[in-house]
C-alpha cells in the first residue's frame, strides 16, 4: 500500500513538475551559492528524458557537454582512456523541490565509455582507423561518470564538486 501511495504521489509531482513556480537565480554566483549549500533539505524527483521538453533537453545536454570538456584537464589525467566513438550519455535527471515546492534545479548524471588503462597493456601509437575496443581490448572497461546542477530556468549550471567526475566500473 505504501509503494503504491509512493508512486501515486511521485507521478502526480511529476505531472505538476512543468506547473510547478521556478526559482529564478538573480545570478550564476546566486545559483552557485545554492549549489554549494545544497543538502538532503530538498525533495528529489526522478524524471524520465521524455518527461523533458525538447528545449530542456537541448540546454541539459549543451550543460553536459561543456561539462564533460574539462575531462581532459581532470580525471583524464589519470591513467584513463574516453572511447572517442561512444556517445556521451545522460544517464539520471532529478528534479530537486525546496520547502516551498519551487524548482530549485535539476541534478543531471552523465557518462562516457571509457577504459582503465593502468590494467593493461595497449599501443599507444595506434592511430584512429582502429577500433578503440581493439586498442583497449585487454583494458579495464567502465565509464567517467559525471554530475551537475541546472537551474529550474536552465540559465545556469555548476558542476557537483562533492561527487565529481570519475571512472566507475
Amino acid at each position: 500500500m505504501m509503494k503504491s501511495v509512493f508512486l501515486f504521489f511521485t507521478a502526480l509531482t511529476l505531472s505538476f513538475s512543468a506547473q510547478a513556480s521556478i526559482v529564478k537565480y538573480k545570478s550564476e554566483e546566486a545559483f552557485r551559492a545554492f549549489v554549494e549549500s545544497y543538502g538532503n533539505s530538498m525533495d528529489e524527483v526522478e524524471m524520465e528524458l521524455k518527461d523533458l521538453s525538447k528545449a530542456q533537453l537541448q540546454a541539459i545536454q549543451t550543460y553536459v557537454k561543456d561539462s564533460s570538456d574539462v575531462w581532459v584537464d581532470t580525471v583524464l589525467e589519470g591513467p584513463y582512456q574516453l572511447n572517442w566513438k561512444a556517445e556521451l550519455v545522460i544517464d539520471a535527471v532529478s528534479a530537486l523541490y525546496n520547502s516551498k515546492g519551487e524548482l530549485a534545479a535539476y541534478y543531471v548524471t552523465f557518462s562516457q565509455e571509457a577504459w582503465f588503462t593502468d590494467s593493461c597493456e595497449y599501443d599507444e601509437e595506434a592511430d584512429d582507423s582502429k577500433e578503440p575496443s581493439e586498442i583497449y581490448a585487454e583494458c579495464g572497461a567502465g565509464s567517467i561518470v559525471g554530475h551537475i546542477f541546472v537551474s529550474g530556468d536552465l540559465k545556469f549550471a555548476a558542476d557537483d564538486w562533492n561527487n565529481p567526475a570519475d571512472f566507475q566500473d
